[in-house]
């Protein structure tokens, strides 16, 4: 009897869960907020998952949403459900050649000591990856917002035929 009953409330406390990721979701979809502000907000998402810091990273991304909260939650641990770990801990390696090759032949780095020149070149490539993938992440999920909620805004005002409507989402102008 004490079995059938924790099983019941172990779903139970399931669908309560995919309820509150549902409504997330919605919120993220349905977002008024600017294609700006969300992509800021998936942007630093991705920048603390690529921190090389494997559990530090997820402290640091609830001290940031604690800090600016403003910020958008479901944009911001979106991004971490993309960047994962499983996706980010191999890119270390392609990182730690990066910053190899440009400590080395590029700055000319030899006078470092061992332990120092190890940090330096793992925070330099993975860096420089972590800057790639802010800026394609940032990018994307602004054209991505912005074209999403233009067309939510022309659906809700079909445009006559001698209205033209143009402008960023949530902003437009009309051209007659």
């Amino acid at each position: 009897m004490m079995n059938l009953q924790v099983k019941q409330n172990f779903w139970h406390r399931l669908d309560i869960g995919w309820d509150v990721f549902k409504n997330q979701y919605q919120e993220f979809i349905q977002a008024t907020e600017s294609p700006a502000r969300l992509a800021l907000a998936f942007a630093v998402g991705t920048l603390t998952a690529f921190l090389p810091l494997i559990i530090i990273d997820t402290f640091l991304t609830l001290f940031i949403l604690a800090r600016f909260r403003q910020l958008n939650k479901v944009a911001v641990f979106g991004a971490r459900a993309v960047w994962n770990d499983f996706v980010v801990v191999p890119l270390y390696v392609p990182g730690f050649k990066l910053g190899h090759f440009l400590l080395e032949r590029i700055l000319g780095a030899t006078a470092i000591a061992p332990s120092s020149k190890i940090a330096l070149t793992l925070i330099l490539g993975n860096g420089l990856l972590a800057l790639t993938a802010v800026m394609l992440s940032f990018g994307l999920v602004y054209f991505a917002a912005n074209r999403y909620q233009l067309n939510r805004f022309q659906s809700s005002y079909p445009a006559r035929n001698d209205v033209e409507l143009t402008g960023v989402a949530g902003v437009a102008h009309a051209r007659l």
